[in-house]
């Protein structure tokens, strides 16, 4: 492939052939950090011909897209610190997590349960104390939670 300089613009112009993957690094080197960038750096720049997927372009000397793009892979802790950082830019949509009620025979007969009214709860409340035999001990607590008509029904 002939590479011309030229003078005015120095920028590589190519013939309309692909670049060899060795010619491909060089293009790429410097101005691509993720595959991402590099495929816009591929469609801002229809000039080099660089394949879409330069991974089955050059099958036999690819190694990895680090290799290709010459940049060290980011840990996994670096990348989600990225992640978030871009996240709190506005640059990811998050779905929000929502967690489905998995539907049940237990959460059906909870829902089929018949609900008891605060006069039956407090009458089961006595019903208890005089059971335990702590009744007498707790009628200054039940005067102060009845009133006056709730204790003439439930006594």
């Amino acid at each position: 492939m002939k590479t011309l300089l030229q003078p005015e613009q120095k920028t590589l112009v190519f013939s309309l052939r692909r670049p060899t993957f060795s010619e491909a690094k060089q293009i790429v080197r410097g101005k691509c950090q993720t595959m991402k960038d590099y495929d816009t750096f591929r469609q801002k720049n229809p000039q080099y011909f660089l394949p879409s997927v330069p991974k089955n372009t050059y099958k036999t000397e690819w190694v990895s897209v680090y290799d290709f793009l010459s940049t060290a892979p980011l840990n996994r802790s670096e990348s989600m610190k990225n992640y978030w950082k871009e996240v709190a830019l506005g640059l990811h949509k998050r779905k929000p997590y929502i967690r489905k009620p998995k539907a049940t025979n237990q959460s059906s007969a909870k829902a089929k349960a018949p609900t008891m009214t605060t006069l039956e709860e407090k009458q089961l409340m006595i019903s208890l104390f005089k059971k335990y035999g702590i009744y007498e001990q707790c009628k200054p607590a039940i005067r102060s939670l009845f009133t006056i008509d709730e204790l003439l029904e439930t006594l």
